[in-house]
């Protein structure tokens, strides 16, 4: 798996964050996954669900938490996961299957240790006349994100989906353009 959430440790899961870079920008922080281990043999796919006032999802990155440096594992825009998790999706109940979700296919080229702590940055763009509080809404009612798996064209393997209600953890808010001080909000 890219990721798998700690659940032996994880006594609550921790916060995403969303920090705004812009009005239409934003980079999601889904935080509290752990590695299995992952060689330049391993496939693994991840994918947000479609949210509303969600425009295009940009890339999605992997970093050690730890460090916070960029693990050897790099994400494309794929069709073939985003529409098996989908439908994957509706049989946990995560989903209604009536639109793909967001997908990327890894490509990894180096080795990551078994339980390495780390998390997914997801940037996205949001759809003109999008509010941040619709989008926030939005992702708190709509957003789940999903990691799995994979064979290295893409499709998840059978059982290896750890999804994540996005609006089931606390969400931490930063607005740098109104917030010189950098501190975030906590909604």
């Amino acid at each position: 798996d890219c990721g798998h959430v700690n659940q032996l440790t994880a006594v609550r899961t921790p916060p995403t964050i969303v920090r705004f870079v812009t009005p239409r920008r934003a980079l999601i922080t889904v935080q509290g996954y752990k590695s299995t281990r992952l060689q330049n043999t391993t496939s693994c796919v991840v994918a947000l669900s479609p949210v509303d006032g969600v425009e295009r999802v940009n890339s999605v990155t992997n970093l050690e938490s730890e460090r916070g440096r960029n693990l050897p594992v790099t994400f494309e825009s794929a069709l073939t996961p985003g529409l098996s998790l989908a439908d994957l999706a509706v049989e946990k109940g995560f989903g209604s299957g009536e639109r793909a979700w967001n997908g990327f296919l890894s490509n990894i080229t180096g080795e990551v240790a078994d339980n390495t702590p780390l998390h997914f940055v997801i940037d996205v763009t949001l759809s003109r006349g999008t509010s941040q509080e619709e989008f926030l809404a939005n992702l708190r009612t709509q957003g789940v994100f999903v990691t799995s798996s994979s064979s290295p064209l893409g499709v998840p393997d059978e059982g290896h989906q750890y999804y994540r209600k996005l609006g089931a953890t606390d969400l931490v808010v930063v607005y740098p353009e109104n917030r010189p001080n950098g501190r975030p909000r906590r909604d």
